[in-house]
């Protein structure tokens, strides 16, 4: 949640800048993803209980229930990266992918919401970690946000933002990137979840980072959509009914509230925090392996310190990545041994 002041709608612009400035840099050839196995349903396999390092937590559940995916497609995703929202805190994403990329993880869907929906976007279509933290800090501003002339409803458009994602990665359409992606967003009227999973990829990422009261709500087919980060911040549960077996989740919100609000304003705004916060470790917790990186000491809205968030990231990768490595050996071959006995 932000303060609608000048102050906070310019910090803001840094963020999507960060994420959306790919045209700057020519994107990669998009890879055509392999098709993945068939999904073997299995019984539940214990897992060592949850491990913690400074810097960065790292939660593992007592289970994985290899059946939580119904319905599961042939060709149906089996590794999920799950990115949630976090404000300036989602620079830190950009040091997950890299870990990933360094561990040789491989991929078979991304899962975003708000400032995830930004990062994943990016992956999904194509650029390595290296490039999207180059665009994190050498995008400027004046580049991406375009000022509404109408701010009843909103003082961002968002069309620049939607152009600017569509420009950098060559108008591929969700289901054509070379990852599987989906975005996650709030339908206003009725604060349902909705997903995109095909179509503009610009327009799923904008809809993804509508926050209430700083962007213009875009409206699709008489709907009028808003930030994800509202119904599903961390979305666990989406990359499990897509289809994903082990889940890998990124909590950027995580953290202590060390501040007592004084003001009326401000114990409104605090209250946010809680309720968001609770909900995203009650998705968080879900997944297979959940990330919290350190964040606690860079405010959410502290767009200035672009380096730092993506150094703590770093810093995490590279602690979580080798137990990620771990800990998905060991599920896979637990799932061998399963279906072998069958």
């Amino acid at each position: 949640m932000y303060p609608l002041t000048a102050r906070s709608l310019g910090s803001l612009a840094p963020f999507f800048l960060a994420a959306l400035a790919g045209c700057a840099l020519a994107p990669p050839p998009i890879p055509t993803p392999a098709p993945a196995p068939a999904p073997v349903a299995k019984p539940a396999v214990v897992l060592p209980s949850a491990q913690v390092d400074r810097g960065v937590q790292i939660v593992l559940p007592d289970t994985v229930l290899f059946e939580s995916s119904k319905g599961a497609r042939a060709d149906a995703p089996r590794v999920a990266l799950v990115l949630g929202s976090g404000s300036a805190r989602g620079f830190a994403h950009i040091n997950m992918i890299k870990a990933l990329e360094a561990a040789k993880i491989k991929l078979d869907l991304i899962v975003g919401t708000s400032a995830g929906a930004l990062i994943g976007a990016f992956y999904a279509a194509g650029f390595t970690g290296t490039q999207i933290e180059d665009l994190a800090l050498k995008v400027k501003d004046i580049d991406i946000v375009d000022m509404a002339s109408d701010t009843k409803r909103g003082m961002v458009m968002g069309d620049t933002l939607q152009t600017f994602v569509n420009r950098a990665t060559r108008d591929k359409p969700i289901e054509l990137l070379g990852i599987p992606f989906i975005a996650v967003a709030t339908k206003l009227r009725t604060g349902e979840l909705a997903t995109f999973r095909s179509g503009d990829l610009g327009l799923a990422v904008r809809v993804s980072c509508s926050v209430p009261s700083v962007f213009i709500p875009p409206k699709i087919d008489d709907t009028d959509y808003v930030d994800g980060r509202l119904v599903s911040p961390v979305p666990e549960r989406i990359a499990r009914d897509a289809g994903a077996y082990f889940v890998i989740a990124v909590d950027v919100r995580s953290g202590p509230l060390n501040t007592t609000p004084v003001g009326i304003y401000e114990q409104v705004m605090h209250s946010f925090k809680i309720t968001g916060r609770s909900l995203a470790k009650l998705e968080a917790d879900q997944a297979d392996v959940v990330i919290r990186p350190d964040l606690v000491r860079l405010a959410s809205t502290d767009f200035s310190s672009r380096a730092a968030f993506i150094q703590i990231g770093q810093s995490a990768g590279t602690r979580f990545a080798p137990v990620t490595q771990d800990k998905l050996a060991l599920w896979r071959a637990t799932k061998e041994r399963a279906e072998r006995t069958l």
